[in-house]
């Protein structure tokens, strides 16, 4: 039975996550061992405040996923389900590359540092909007005329996220109540995705240079391309996605239609993904990892969907 792992991205965060997979198992201690105490206190004992900037969120959320996922992963092997398909969404992409072993967890906290870093220096604004995509994009463009404003997250057949300048996102709120469209502020420091973080991809790619890239051991769909990575594009692909819209609506759904994929594992703080994904594919059956409870839960599960499989 084939499988789809996705992997959560920045806004997902809570107080104490990570926390009862440290404790309860081996694999994920390793995880937030090697990643250091200055990341276990961020996790365990921070204020949302305090987790919720961008220099100290991407850090931690990758790190708490990829401890969720290293248990998992154990789960997985045993009970015999090889054949998986990666993704994440934004940050969860860097966890996802780390998952199918083209960065050590090493090399990839120490990108995602780097991203959190010059993220947080860029200034701007995002707001989700809720309906039509066309009314949408239509909002969009006529907000473009005060500032960058661009269409960067395809979250769900309802939802885009926009991205851009202090005014211009000032503006597609205005419009967007006009138009019957409803938009939601995000509490974010900057317009993520969007071309106004061009300059940052660069210096990620500069950061790549120096690290190490394997071939992933699993296929891993781009957020840039909605495409599987070829190997030999991954530090132009990794580099842009800071800079590029998120297409996670195609993403699933060339994981349902190409790969034939109905089961969905959610790694990492919080239950965002799964509900994209069932507003993409109704049918789609969602787990979710992302404390101990949970891991014991879907390895359940898991377990229980392989006897009826075997017994068909």
């Amino acid at each position: 039975m084939k499988i789809a792992l996705i992997f959560q991205g920045q806004g997902s965060q809570y107080e104490g996550m990570g926390k009862t997979i440290y404790e309860n198992t081996p694999e994920g201690k390793a995880i937030f061992d090697q990643a250091g105490e200055e990341i276990k206190n961020l996790c365990f004992n921070s204020s949302l405040e305090e987790l919720s900037k961008t220099q100290n969120t991407q850090p931690a959320v990758f790190t708490a996923t990829m401890a969720a996922y290293s248990a998992l992963e154990k789960g997985l092997d045993n009970l015999g389900f090889s054949e998986r398909v990666y993704a994440g969404f934004s940050l969860g992409e860097f966890s996802a590359l780390c998952a199918c072993g083209v960065l050590s967890f090493s090399d990839g906290l120490s990108l995602v540092k780097e991203r959190s870093r010059l993220m947080s220096d860029v200034r701007g604004k995002m707001c989700a909007s809720i309906g039509d995509w066309d009314k949408t994009l239509e909002i969009v463009k006529k907000a473009s005329n005060f500032g960058v404003c661009e269409a960067v997250n395809f979250n769900s057949p309802n939802q885009i996220v926009v991205a851009g300048e202090d005014i211009a996102i000032e503006k597609f709120i205005e419009f967007s109540k006009e138009s019957g469209i409803k938009p939601i502020p995000l509490n974010v420091s900057g317009p993520f995705h969007s071309s106004l973080l061009s300059f940052v991809g660069e210096k990620l790619k500069s950061h790549l240079s120096n690290l190490s890239l394997n071939p992933p051991k699993y296929k891993i769909y781009s957020n840039v391309t909605a495409k599987p990575y070829a190997f030999e594009s991954m530090v132009d692909l990794i580099s842009k996605q800071v800079h590029s819209p998120v297409l996670w609506v195609d993403i699933i759904k060339n994981m349902v239609n190409g790969e034939g994929i109905n089961l969905f594992i959610e790694v990492g703080p919080g239950k965002t993904l799964g509900s994209f994904v069932k507003k993409i594919e109704r049918s789609a059956k969602v787990l979710t990892v992302d404390d101990f409870d949970s891991l014991q839960k879907t390895l359940g599960e898991l377990q229980n969907l392989k006897g009826s499989v075997e017994n068909a």
